[in-house]
């Protein structure tokens, strides 16, 4: 249930991501250096290490947050983990990642809570595969975390800033491009280390 309301709320970003750069939509995996003359360019890549996405929906009670990181980002590492340091990475970072109500803080009027958490990534599957020469064999060159969380508010109505912890949770995040939909207003956002909360 949880799954089909959030897909059906993220199709409500379309609008929004029809008028952003075709960047966006289109994305890019790239590791090379990046020059000033491409950085607009690159604000909009999906695959970019340091940099993150986040799509967010307030529909009714209920916010949705879809979270798209880069592996690196977040464990440091985007091979299968093949070391006791590497699963500990891995762990770490999915249990950092469970605490929603950490990483997002809302108005304290609205009074917010998170309700659903689901994260994936390649690595978890990895991790869990017993034929890991096989499993490589067909690996992505990259390697992605999704994570998507639903919040229930008691006063949604007075949603009118998010304040994001990924980047104190995680020190690889540098940068995280922000969409949202609130009280029927769309806009985006760029987050930085220096500038983590948005105002709707």
């Amino acid at each position: 249930m949880y799954l089909t309301r959030f897909t059906l709320n993220t199709a409500l970003l379309v609008p929004l991501l029809l008028t952003a750069p075709a960047g966006l939509a289109e994305g890019r995996h790239d590791h090379a250096p990046h020059h000033d003359d491409d950085l607009a360019h690159r604000q909009y890549d999906s695959h970019v290490h340091g940099m993150g996405t986040l799509n967010l929906v307030a529909d009714g009670s209920e916010v949705h947050i879809e979270l798209d990181s880069p592996a690196a980002n977040l464990v440091g590492f985007e091979h299968a983990p093949s070391s006791a340091t590497d699963r500990a990475a891995l762990h770490t970072a999915v249990a950092t990642l469970n605490k929603g109500d950490r990483l997002f803080r809302f108005d304290d009027d609205a009074r917010c809570r998170m309700a659903h958490v689901h994260v994936s990534s390649s690595l978890l599957d990895e991790q869990h595969d017993d034929d890991q020469h096989g499993k490589e064999q067909a690996r992505p060159a990259h390697a992605d975390f999704t994570v998507d969380y639903r919040f229930e508010c008691t006063y949604p109505g007075r949603l009118s800033k998010l304040s994001v912890g990924l980047f104190e949770a995680f020190q690889g995040m540098q940068e995280i491009e922000l969409q949202y939909i609130v009280h029927d207003r769309q806009g985006a956002a760029e987050l930085t280390v220096s500038n983590p909360a948005v105002k709707f």
